[in-house]
Protein backbone atom coordinates (compact mmCIF):
# COMPACT_ATOMS: atom_id res chain seq x y z
CA UNK A 1 0.00 0.00 0.00
CA UNK A 2 1.07 3.19 -0.61
CA UNK A 3 1.44 6.27 1.97
CA UNK A 4 0.54 9.99 1.13
CA UNK A 5 3.26 12.56 2.14
CA UNK A 6 0.16 13.23 4.88
CA UNK A 7 0.69 9.74 6.23
CA UNK A 8 4.26 9.27 6.16
CA UNK A 9 5.66 9.03 9.88
CA UNK A 10 8.36 11.72 8.85
CA UNK A 11 5.81 14.04 8.01
CA UNK A 12 5.53 16.91 10.07
CA UNK A 13 2.39 19.62 9.81
CA UNK A 14 3.84 22.90 8.87
CA UNK A 15 3.71 25.50 11.79
CA UNK A 16 0.84 27.89 11.65
CA UNK A 17 2.07 31.30 9.98
CA UNK A 18 1.48 34.28 11.78
CA UNK A 19 0.77 37.51 9.96
CA UNK A 20 1.66 39.67 12.66
CA UNK A 21 4.76 41.51 11.85
CA UNK A 22 7.06 41.83 15.39
CA UNK A 23 8.41 45.00 14.52
CA UNK A 24 4.35 46.06 14.46
CA UNK A 25 4.33 44.42 17.34
CA UNK A 26 6.97 46.44 19.39
CA UNK A 27 4.76 49.72 18.03
CA UNK A 28 1.79 48.35 19.38
CA UNK A 29 0.56 46.74 16.42
CA UNK A 30 -0.58 49.84 14.68
CA UNK A 31 1.02 49.26 11.20
CA UNK A 32 -0.79 45.47 11.37
CA UNK A 33 -4.14 47.47 12.31
CA UNK A 34 -3.74 50.17 8.87
CA UNK A 35 -3.23 46.56 6.52
CA UNK A 36 -6.84 45.58 8.07
CA UNK A 37 -9.84 46.56 6.95
CA UNK A 38 -13.54 46.17 7.77
CA UNK A 39 -14.47 43.80 10.90
CA UNK A 40 -11.06 42.36 10.86
CA UNK A 41 -9.94 46.14 12.09
CA UNK A 42 -12.84 46.62 14.60
CA UNK A 43 -11.92 43.05 16.21
CA UNK A 44 -8.69 43.96 16.42
CA UNK A 45 -9.21 47.43 17.71
CA UNK A 46 -10.82 46.06 20.72
CA UNK A 47 -9.23 43.69 21.45
CA UNK A 48 -6.50 45.56 21.67
CA UNK A 49 -7.63 47.05 24.82
CA UNK A 50 -7.60 44.00 26.68
CA UNK A 51 -4.24 42.12 25.81
CA UNK A 52 -0.87 42.40 26.03
CA UNK A 53 1.53 42.93 23.53
CA UNK A 54 2.71 39.41 23.72
CA UNK A 55 -0.91 38.10 23.16
CA UNK A 56 -1.71 40.21 20.26
CA UNK A 57 0.77 38.22 18.16
CA UNK A 58 -1.80 34.68 18.58
CA UNK A 59 -4.77 37.22 18.75
CA UNK A 60 -4.30 38.90 15.58
CA UNK A 61 -3.10 36.01 13.73
CA UNK A 62 -6.57 34.30 14.80
CA UNK A 63 -8.60 36.80 13.08
CA UNK A 64 -6.98 37.47 10.26
CA UNK A 65 -7.00 33.08 9.90
CA UNK A 66 -10.92 33.38 10.33
CA UNK A 67 -12.69 36.49 11.90
CA UNK A 68 -16.00 34.91 12.56
CA UNK A 69 -14.27 32.72 15.26
CA UNK A 70 -13.59 35.92 16.73
CA UNK A 71 -16.92 37.22 17.29
CA UNK A 72 -18.42 37.49 20.55
CA UNK A 73 -21.26 35.37 20.13
CA UNK A 74 -21.71 34.55 23.66
CA UNK A 75 -21.68 37.76 24.85
CA UNK A 76 -23.96 39.59 22.01
CA UNK A 77 -26.43 36.63 22.74
CA UNK A 78 -26.83 36.64 26.51
CA UNK A 79 -27.12 40.83 25.80
CA UNK A 80 -29.89 40.42 23.48
CA UNK A 81 -31.13 37.53 25.81
CA UNK A 82 -31.24 39.76 28.94
CA UNK A 83 -32.96 43.08 26.98
CA UNK A 84 -35.52 40.49 25.47
CA UNK A 85 -36.31 39.14 29.28
CA UNK A 86 -36.83 42.60 30.95
CA UNK A 87 -38.71 44.03 27.95
CA UNK A 88 -41.16 41.27 28.68
CA UNK A 89 -41.32 41.82 32.63
CA UNK A 90 -42.09 45.61 32.04
CA UNK A 91 -44.46 45.24 29.29
CA UNK A 92 -46.27 43.25 31.45
CA UNK A 93 -46.12 45.43 34.64
CA UNK A 94 -46.79 49.13 32.44
CA UNK A 95 -49.39 48.04 30.16
CA UNK A 96 -51.40 45.73 32.80
CA UNK A 97 -51.15 42.90 30.40
CA UNK A 98 -53.20 39.46 31.61
CA UNK A 99 -52.19 36.89 28.85
CA UNK A 100 -48.97 35.89 30.67
CA UNK A 101 -48.18 32.18 32.29
CA UNK A 102 -47.06 33.77 35.71
CA UNK A 103 -50.22 33.82 37.95
CA UNK A 104 -48.48 34.93 40.86
CA UNK A 105 -45.80 37.39 39.74
CA UNK A 106 -45.62 40.35 41.46
CA UNK A 107 -43.32 43.16 41.76
CA UNK A 108 -40.48 42.94 44.87
CA UNK A 109 -38.02 45.91 46.00
CA UNK A 110 -37.47 46.01 41.27
CA UNK A 111 -37.82 42.37 40.87
CA UNK A 112 -40.18 40.32 39.45
CA UNK A 113 -40.99 37.05 41.06
CA UNK A 114 -41.05 34.56 37.76
CA UNK A 115 -39.54 31.29 37.28
CA UNK A 116 -36.33 33.39 36.24
CA UNK A 117 -36.00 35.24 39.89
CA UNK A 118 -34.06 33.59 42.47
CA UNK A 119 -36.88 33.41 45.24
CA UNK A 120 -36.02 32.16 48.97
CA UNK A 121 -39.38 31.21 48.95
CA UNK A 122 -38.18 27.98 46.18
CA UNK A 123 -34.22 27.86 47.69
CA UNK A 124 -33.60 24.13 45.95
CA UNK A 125 -34.80 25.65 42.30
CA UNK A 126 -31.17 25.59 41.47
CA UNK A 127 -31.37 27.27 38.26
CA UNK A 128 -32.45 30.08 39.71
CA UNK A 129 -28.88 30.80 40.88
CA UNK A 130 -28.27 31.45 37.17
CA UNK A 131 -31.54 32.75 35.66
CA UNK A 132 -31.63 35.61 38.04
CA UNK A 133 -29.40 37.22 35.68
CA UNK A 134 -32.19 37.69 33.09
CA UNK A 135 -34.28 40.10 34.61
CA UNK A 136 -33.02 43.40 36.14
CA UNK A 137 -34.77 45.82 38.62
CA UNK A 138 -35.54 49.28 36.14
CA UNK A 139 -34.18 51.19 33.42
CA UNK A 140 -30.73 51.96 35.23
CA UNK A 141 -29.86 48.47 36.47
CA UNK A 142 -30.35 46.84 32.91
CA UNK A 143 -28.37 49.56 31.32
CA UNK A 144 -25.31 49.64 33.60
CA UNK A 145 -24.69 45.69 33.00
CA UNK A 146 -25.43 46.02 29.83
CA UNK A 147 -22.58 48.46 29.68
CA UNK A 148 -20.35 46.47 30.92
CA UNK A 149 -21.03 43.38 28.90
CA UNK A 150 -21.56 45.05 25.19
CA UNK A 151 -17.61 46.91 25.66
CA UNK A 152 -15.81 44.87 28.40
CA UNK A 153 -17.37 41.64 27.53
CA UNK A 154 -16.88 41.81 23.71
CA UNK A 155 -13.74 42.43 24.22
CA UNK A 156 -12.55 40.28 26.20
CA UNK A 157 -14.66 37.39 24.50
CA UNK A 158 -13.25 38.80 21.22
CA UNK A 159 -9.65 38.33 22.30
CA UNK A 160 -10.10 35.10 24.85
CA UNK A 161 -12.45 33.32 23.25
CA UNK A 162 -15.95 31.40 24.52
CA UNK A 163 -14.23 28.84 26.41
CA UNK A 164 -12.51 31.50 28.87
CA UNK A 165 -14.92 34.23 29.03
CA UNK A 166 -18.06 31.79 29.49
CA UNK A 167 -16.62 30.55 32.56
CA UNK A 168 -15.66 33.92 33.76
CA UNK A 169 -19.09 35.65 33.62
CA UNK A 170 -21.29 32.37 34.21
CA UNK A 171 -19.07 31.76 37.18
CA UNK A 172 -19.47 35.46 38.38
CA UNK A 173 -23.24 35.16 38.27
CA UNK A 174 -23.49 31.40 40.02
CA UNK A 175 -20.58 31.40 42.60
CA UNK A 176 -21.02 34.88 43.72
CA UNK A 177 -24.88 34.27 44.49
CA UNK A 178 -23.97 31.00 46.12
CA UNK A 179 -21.66 32.88 48.47
CA UNK A 180 -23.69 35.84 49.60
CA UNK A 181 -26.62 32.85 50.52
CA UNK A 182 -23.99 31.33 52.87
CA UNK A 183 -22.78 34.49 54.19
CA UNK A 184 -26.19 35.92 54.61
CA UNK A 185 -28.36 35.38 58.01
CA UNK A 186 -31.76 35.92 55.54
CA UNK A 187 -32.65 35.65 52.15
CA UNK A 188 -34.63 38.37 49.69
CA UNK A 189 -35.59 38.01 46.01
CA UNK A 190 -32.75 38.51 43.61
CA UNK A 191 -32.11 39.53 39.80
CA UNK A 192 -29.66 41.01 37.71
CA UNK A 193 -26.14 40.32 36.11
CA UNK A 194 -24.31 42.42 38.63
CA UNK A 195 -22.01 39.26 39.60
CA UNK A 196 -20.94 38.06 36.32
CA UNK A 197 -20.32 41.74 35.22
CA UNK A 198 -17.93 42.32 38.52
CA UNK A 199 -16.63 39.31 37.13
CA UNK A 200 -15.60 40.86 33.95
CA UNK A 201 -14.49 43.83 35.62
CA UNK A 202 -12.20 42.75 38.31
CA UNK A 203 -10.29 40.30 35.71
CA UNK A 204 -9.50 43.24 33.55
CA UNK A 205 -8.56 44.95 36.90
CA UNK A 206 -5.81 41.79 37.59
CA UNK A 207 -4.61 42.67 34.10
CA UNK A 208 -4.17 45.86 34.54
CA UNK A 209 -1.84 45.43 37.40
CA UNK A 210 -0.63 42.70 36.61
CA UNK A 211 -0.05 44.23 32.86
CA UNK A 212 -0.34 48.09 33.19
CA UNK A 213 2.72 49.15 30.89
CA UNK A 214 1.80 46.90 28.11
CA UNK A 215 -2.49 48.02 28.29
CA UNK A 216 -3.19 51.03 26.05
CA UNK A 217 -5.31 53.62 27.67
CA UNK A 218 -4.31 52.18 31.15
CA UNK A 219 -5.32 55.39 33.16
CA UNK A 220 -8.80 55.88 31.20
CA UNK A 221 -9.79 52.14 31.79
CA UNK A 222 -8.81 52.39 35.36
CA UNK A 223 -11.08 55.40 35.68
CA UNK A 224 -14.26 54.10 33.89
CA UNK A 225 -13.93 51.09 35.86
CA UNK A 226 -13.42 52.75 39.32
CA UNK A 227 -16.34 54.77 38.30
CA UNK A 228 -18.64 51.86 37.94
CA UNK A 229 -17.77 50.16 40.56
CA UNK A 230 -18.49 53.37 42.93
CA UNK A 231 -21.61 53.84 41.36
CA UNK A 232 -23.37 51.04 43.75
CA UNK A 233 -22.14 52.26 47.16
CA UNK A 234 -22.51 55.41 46.56
CA UNK A 235 -26.17 55.76 45.10
CA UNK A 236 -27.15 53.17 47.96
CA UNK A 237 -25.36 55.75 50.61
CA UNK A 238 -27.97 58.47 49.60
CA UNK A 239 -31.07 55.66 49.09
CA UNK A 240 -29.93 54.63 52.77
CA UNK A 241 -30.40 58.96 53.61
CA UNK A 242 -33.46 58.94 52.03
CA UNK A 243 -35.45 56.06 52.33
CA UNK A 244 -33.37 54.27 55.17
CA UNK A 245 -32.89 50.86 53.28
CA UNK A 246 -30.40 49.42 50.13
CA UNK A 247 -30.79 48.03 47.38
CA UNK A 248 -27.64 46.57 46.03
CA UNK A 249 -26.26 43.34 46.89
CA UNK A 250 -22.95 44.58 48.14
CA UNK A 251 -21.62 41.14 49.78
CA UNK A 252 -22.61 39.68 46.33
CA UNK A 253 -20.19 42.43 44.29
CA UNK A 254 -17.61 41.80 46.75
CA UNK A 255 -17.99 37.64 45.62
CA UNK A 256 -17.99 38.84 42.16
CA UNK A 257 -14.55 40.39 42.27
CA UNK A 258 -12.81 38.11 44.08
CA UNK A 259 -13.75 35.60 41.55
CA UNK A 260 -13.24 37.87 38.85
CA UNK A 261 -9.60 38.39 40.30
CA UNK A 262 -8.71 35.44 40.67
CA UNK A 263 -9.62 34.07 37.26
CA UNK A 264 -7.65 37.03 35.92
CA UNK A 265 -4.62 36.51 37.85
CA UNK A 266 -4.20 32.64 37.24
CA UNK A 267 -6.01 32.07 34.70
CA UNK A 268 -6.63 34.80 31.70
CA UNK A 269 -3.40 36.49 32.44
CA UNK A 270 -1.87 33.35 34.00
CA UNK A 271 2.19 32.68 33.47
CA UNK A 272 4.25 29.94 34.36
CA UNK A 273 7.26 30.70 36.62
CA UNK A 274 8.75 28.03 38.70
CA UNK A 275 6.79 25.83 40.70
CA UNK A 276 6.71 28.37 43.38
CA UNK A 277 4.00 30.52 41.28
CA UNK A 278 2.65 27.44 40.29
CA UNK A 279 1.76 26.15 43.51
CA UNK A 280 0.85 29.92 44.63
CA UNK A 281 -1.83 29.38 41.39
CA UNK A 282 -2.89 25.91 43.13
CA UNK A 283 -3.28 27.48 46.38
CA UNK A 284 -5.64 30.26 45.56
CA UNK A 285 -7.72 28.44 43.16
CA UNK A 286 -8.00 25.31 45.67
CA UNK A 287 -8.85 27.82 48.19
CA UNK A 288 -11.46 29.16 46.09
CA UNK A 289 -12.71 25.98 45.55
CA UNK A 290 -13.32 24.98 48.47
CA UNK A 291 -14.93 27.84 50.22
CA UNK A 292 -17.49 27.45 47.29
CA UNK A 293 -18.18 23.50 47.99
CA UNK A 294 -18.42 24.28 51.57
CA UNK A 295 -21.01 27.12 51.02
CA UNK A 296 -22.53 25.09 48.24
CA UNK A 297 -23.26 22.24 50.97
CA UNK A 298 -23.67 24.67 53.58
CA UNK A 299 -27.11 26.90 51.72
CA UNK A 300 -28.86 23.65 50.63
CA UNK A 301 -28.57 21.73 54.23
CA UNK A 302 -29.62 25.12 56.01
CA UNK A 303 -31.23 27.33 53.21
CA UNK A 304 -31.31 31.23 54.59
CA UNK A 305 -34.75 32.02 55.97
CA UNK A 306 -37.39 34.73 53.79
CA UNK A 307 -36.87 38.26 56.35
Amino acid sequence: MLLSPLMSPEYIEPPLELNVNSENLEAGNTEDLEKTNGIEKILKTIAKCVTTKSQRTVIFSKIDHDWVKSLPFFMISTTLLQIAVFAYFWSIYYFQLSFHPYEGMYFYGGCFTSIFTYDPNYPYQLWRWLTNSLNHAGYYHISKNMAVQITLGMAQETAFGFKKIAPLYLGGVVFSQILKLAFSAKAGYGCGASGGDYALIFAQVANLIKNWEDIPYQKVQSVILAAHVLADPIEDFFNYLSDGYLIYAHKLHLFAAIYGLLYGFFIIYYKEEGNKWSGTRMLFLSLYGGVLAIATCYILIFPAPYP
